[in-house]
């Protein structure tokens, strides 16, 4: 498998800047905080190198917790859902499978199937960030709120960045 290393880094580098820079800084309705860093992990190709999949995790999450001061919740939270992502993407396999280097996108797996892809793996994701982050079974509800708020919003954030910034295959043949 030829892995662009370029790219992986404008794009790992990309999201790292959009996440600590701007959408940090954002707390919508004192409960959400979108996320959209965990995209680079979950459109990378299908089959990925695990152990290259686990590593870039680590290597973003890691980079996001220096500039955040989170004391590693986003490298654990990340790496966690670099892990679970091949189980996820077996369940959810098309009767034909995935294309060798099949990236996951809203345009080739269709607007529904990437939505639930998303949407599963962000609530994982999320809850497992905001179970680090708050750290007590007294406050499940808080927990849940919060992952649930920041889930919408990351979940939207995603799909917009998936249909601006990603090629459509039909169009791009036009």
């Amino acid at each position: 498998m030829k892995i662009n290393v370029l790219r992986l880094s404008f794009q790992l580098l990309s999201l790292v800047f959009l996440q600590v820079l701007v959408l940090n800084k954002i707390l919508l309705f004192g409960y959400a905080t979108p996320m959209v860093y965990p995209l680079f992990i979950l459109s990378l190709p299908v089959n990925m190198p695990r152990w290259f999949e686990l590593l870039l995790a680590f290597f973003m999450g890691l980079l996001i917790d220096l500039f955040s001061n989170t004391g590693g919740m986003h490298a654990f939270s990340l790496v966690l859902l670099a892990f679970i992502r091949p189980v996820i993407l077996t369940i959810m396999s098309p009767k034909e499978g995935y294309d060798p280097g099949e990236k996951p996108s809203f345009y080739r797996q269709g607007p529904v199937w990437f939505s639930v892809y998303i949407a599963l793996t962000l609530f994982i994701h999320h809850l497992i960030f905001y179970i680090l982050e708050i750290f007590s079974i007294s406050y499940t509800s808080y927990i849940i709120e919060r992952t649930l708020a920041s889930l919408t919003f990351s979940f939207l954030l995603i799909l917009l960045i998936e249909v601006i910034f990603f090629i459509n295959p039909k169009r791009a043949r036009l």
